[in-house]
């Protein structure tokens, strides 16, 4: 039986707020230089959307700003985020490592589906050695439509499996589930308000519990 798991990366794999938010200082710094902006970082603001899609993120924190300035803005967190990782700021959550050999072992098909761009999710993956464990790393860049539940049904179409679970930890990865059936395996320790995982099947409050979980769901 061919089996696979669509994982989200920001909340779930990657301890992103570690990250995120100094990246986040740094950019708006270089925005103050440039004239782009004024005030404090967002910080509190960018807290309640962590986790959308960046677009929607820039949309959001530069709501005033011209679509070239939200670009420029993003392109600019984009180079902090991945100059950070190689410099060996983040980490993962506890136990994801072992989990994913373990399941790559058990013969699971592992796909990383995330908002994130892409050289941002490859720099996480070469960083901690993660890549000998997944079969595919996707990113909204991948698809013009931008968002997860098309971006999981992009990797169902070109991997059929016979059995498949999500697991995240916001409502979007809730969604790209139910939308092709999946279980949806709640990470409790990410971004997601409690509503978020009303309709889980599952709440995973760590790694180690992930193959308990996947026999309770499948």
């Amino acid at each position: 039986m061919k089996k696979g798991i669509m994982m989200d990366m920001d909340g779930t794999l990657f301890q992103t707020d570690v990250l995120l938010e100094p990246a986040l200082a740094e950019t708006f710094s270089a925005l103050r230089t440039r004239m782009i902006w004024q005030g404090d970082t967002p910080i509190e603001k960018y807290r309640e959307i962590m986790g959308v899609p960046l677009p929607e993120v820039w949309k959001t924190l530069l709501a005033e700003q011209s679509d070239l300035e939200r670009e420029l803005a993003d392109e600019l967190f984009q180079e902090a985020l991945v100059r950070r990782i190689g410099e060996g700021e983040g980490r993962l959550y506890q136990g994801v490592k072992t989990a994913l050999r373990e399941l790559a072992e058990d013969h699971w098909r592992l796909h990383v589906i995330s908002n994130g761009r892409r050289p941002y999710l490859e720099a996480i993956v070469d960083a901690h050695g993660l890549r000998p464990y997944l079969a595919g790393v996707h990113s909204i860049d991948d698809l013009p439509e931008g968002n997860k539940t098309a971006l999981c049904g992009h990797v169902l179409e070109k991997e059929p499996l016979e059995k498949a679970v999500m697991i995240g930890d916001r409502a979007s990865d809730g969604e790209a589930g139910r939308a092709y059936q999946l279980p949806f395996i709640g990470c409790t320790f990410g971004f997601a308000l409690e509503e978020e995982l009303a309709a889980a099947d599952a709440r995973m409050n760590e790694w180690k519990e992930v193959q308990k979980h996947l026999d309770q769901v499948c």
